[in-house]
């Protein structure tokens, strides 16, 4: 009895010798050591007018789910299942601009480049409107302790920074005196421009005990607040690496997530350490499109304990995702087709009534993508949600996708093997698994027909190889929970 486990997903490292999975899609590391299925995307809304330029989830004061989106000429709010137009008048944003959203206090403050920062009290029927005469314009925008609205890559038409940030008032993000004046002193208001790094590409509140961090192009700021007069100090931590991908940050308890020039990168708000080295920093940065680090999506799937980026392959929307578990230090992807689209988010749920209901999916219930058991539709639960390429929010909890899984190289040193069965160590009674070979490693696996466990648990196959891998399917919609591996039965054979 062979048993080839599902292990680490490593499509940068050989597949002789090791026990990694060169296959993994479909699926999400368990923190049992198993891998369970990904859910499709549901439709949740009407939707949006033109594609999605950023996105935010926020709570109410009941804790129902309030989410915010914005497109290039107008700023939305989600209620019911139908968008909100929040536009005061259409917005104009460049090529290549995103909106970037942050939550300050009871409202959600949203910064473009080519208008002054946006407001809007969150749950009122308002529009959004311009958060202060005297708020500078910016690329970024974040909330740092105690109290602070922070924008990076500032610019009010007199002073201009891409390497600096300028924060607000203590406890009101409305008042933006002139820096260095009496006013702005009495308030704690100032600005800082960054020496070194080139441009800001990202800021991050609460990370390791900071206030915050500045991500720039080649480096990492570790901001901490020490009060009047200075108000905070900027402490460079990293001068070997920065942060290439703008909407590429995601965040959980007092870790930061981000994608650096040489790769995946977890920041504690001190060090940095690399999470994809020899596993998938080099697939990844071979694979993503020209010009597609700018089009990086992160977000935090908290039920799932993953972080998820999303990005292009081509020209179109992004269609690949890498996952990575913070717990089980392990990363596995998708390119199903259903995951197209736009930015991901992580969203709280919205309250759904039937009348809700009926207005969501006028088709009836057999058109509902989400079981009505699903505690979805109650409110304020964690989900990970997105758009797609119909600029709809969809939420990742309808029937399960397609999975593959395949199996590092099993090899019975220097003799051939006979394969002549797989039993799965799963609960997928609809997996399929196969048998990949090859004598020489210059060629490519050549692989059996799937065949599906008989009554001794077994998948019969029948074939001899040098080298030996299991390939395991499970379709779309099946029910299943986990798969922890395989069970090869096999035995060597000679070589005439």
């Amino acid at each position: 009895m062979t048993i080839l486990p599902v292990a680490e997903y490593a499509p940068d490292a050989s597949p002789i010798g090791a026990t990694h999975l060169t296959v993994a899609s479909g699926v999400y590391p368990r923190s049992d050591g198993s891998d369970g299925p990904l859910r499709a995307p549901g439709v949740y809304g009407d939707a949006l007018p033109s594609q999605v330029l950023g996105a935010i989830s926020s709570r109410t004061e009941d804790a129902a789910g309030v989410i915010a989106a914005g497109t290039a000429t107008g700023l939305y709010t989600l209620a019911g299942g139908t968008w909100f137009d929040r536009t005061p008048s259409p917005y104009a944003l460049a090529d290549g601009d995103h909106w970037r959203m942050a939550q300050f206090g009871d409202q959600i403050i949203a910064v473009t480049p080519m208008h002054a920062p946006q407001a809007w009290q969150i749950g009122s029927g308002g529009d959004f409107a311009d958060l202060s005469p005297d708020a500078p314009k910016g690329k970024f925008v974040a909330t740092f302790e105690p109290g602070f609205l922070m924008i990076g890559a500032y610019d009010n038409g007199v002073l201009s920074a891409p390497n600096g940030v300028w924060w607000s008032a203590l406890n009101d993000a409305t008042q933006w005196p002139a820096p260095g004046t009496l006013a702005a002193a009495s308030v704690q208001s100032d600005l800082q421009q960054l020496p070194n790094g080139g441009y800001i590409t990202g800021l991050a509140p609460a990370v390791g005990g900071a206030a915050g961090v500045v991500f720039t192009e080649r480096a990492i700021y570790r901001v901490e607040y020490i009060g009047p007069p200075q108000v905070f100090a900027f402490r460079e931590v990293d001068r070997a690496r920065g942060n290439a991908c703008p909407d590429g940050i995601a965040q959980v308890g007092g870790m930061c997530f981000f994608v650096g020039e040489d790769g995946f990168q977890m920041f504690d708000g001190t060090t940095c350490t690399p999470i994809g080295f020899g596993k998938v920093d080099r697939t990844f940065l071979s694979t993503v499109s020209p010009g597609g680090l700018n089009r990086v999506s992160a977000t935090i799937d908290l039920a799932r304990k993953l972080v998820i980026w999303s990005w292009p392959s081509g020209d179109g929307p992004n269609d690949r995702w890498l996952l990575y578990s913070w717990g089980a230090n392990r990363w596995r992807y998708s390119d199903d087709p259903l995951i197209a689209g736009g930015p991901l988010l992580a969203a709280r749920t919205i309250p759904t009534s039937i009348d809700d209901l009926d207005s969501l999916y006028p088709a009836g219930i057999d058109s509902i993508p989400i079981s009505l058991d699903s505690s979805v539709f109650s409110g304020g639960r964690p989900v990970m949600a997105g758009f797609d390429t119909a600029n709809r929010l969809v939420l990742y909890e309808g029937a399960t996708m397609a999975a593959r899984l395949e199996t590092a190289e099993s090899e019975p040193g220097p003799a051939r093997m006979f394969v002549q069965g797989l039993r799965p160590l799963s609960d997928a009674a609809a997996m399929r698994l196969s048998v990949g070979v090859r004598e020489h490693l210059w060629e490519l696996p050549s692989y059996t027909e799937g065949t599906q466990p008989t009554l001794d648990g077994y998948a019969s196959q029948r074939i001899t190889g040098r080298y030996v891998r299991a390939r395991m399917d499970v379709p779309a919609g099946a029910d299943w929970s986990y798969v922890h591996g395989v069970d090869l039965r096999a035995s060597a054979v000679g070589i005439r």
